[in-house]
């Protein structure tokens, strides 16, 4: 089952926050939400209040949604062609922008088998490649991913895993705004794999992990 929520913040001396359920899709109801794993990145686009939902039920789709109930909107975002790696696409983010990135997975990454970030400048529009290749040898990539920012300012984090290397996460940055390098990052007393299942950016040079 597909679930959305929203964080909300009480007033007070001490703040609560408290997750609330806004809408659900049960499985089954829609083809595209199943109970198995092919269901993994959702995301919300700051823009036009869109939720995009990638689901590799039968065929590789990209669906769109309303935020405010989950009603399905006319049109997927387009992802013919998109092939290769473990799953051709996993997770996915979207710019300050409105601009959406979306990602495979590979397990482990290598030369033959390369990770790959997809970039939409509007969910109506064609995908072009920003990334691709091996952030670092031996590495899984591809079950987390956030973005932040837009422009030439736009940072995408990546979690790892496999801990084959030292790597914990990966930050890919741009300089021409149409291609991503990344810089790969090992800090201390960061267990392997502290950072595979989720990632988002905190203020400044802070990143977050979820085991």
């Amino acid at each position: 089952m597909l679930l959305c929520g929203f964080w909300s913040a009480a007033v007070g001396q001490a703040q609560t926050l408290n997750l609330t359920n806004s809408w659900s899709i049960a499985t089954g109801v829609r083809d595209y939400v199943t109970s198995g794993t092919t269901e993994r990145g959702i995301a919300i686009n700051p823009v036009n209040d869109h939720v995009y939902l990638i689901s590799r039920a039968g065929v590789l789709r990209t669906k769109v949604l309303e935020v405010e109930t989950g009603a399905e909107l006319l049109g997927d975002v387009y992802t013919e062609l998109i092939a290769g790696g473990t799953f051709p696409l996993s997770t996915i983010g979207v710019a300050d922008d409105g601009v959406i990135y979306a990602a495979n997975l590979v397990n482990p990454a290598s030369e033959s088998s390369q990770y790959v970030i997809y970039r939409w400048l509007a969910e109506d529009q064609a995908y072009d490649e920003v990334y691709r290749g091996n952030p670092s040898d031996g590495m899984r990539f591809g079950d987390c991913l956030d973005v932040r920012g837009s422009g030439l300012n736009t940072q995408i984090a990546v979690g790892s895993a496999n801990a084959a290397t030292d790597v914990r996460f990966v930050i890919f940055t741009t300089a021409d705004g149409n291609t991503f390098t990344p810089t790969a990052f090992s800090p201390a007393g960061v267990a392997g794999g502290a950072l595979q299942k989720g990632i988002t950016f905190g203020p400044g040079d802070t990143v977050i992990g979820k085991v």
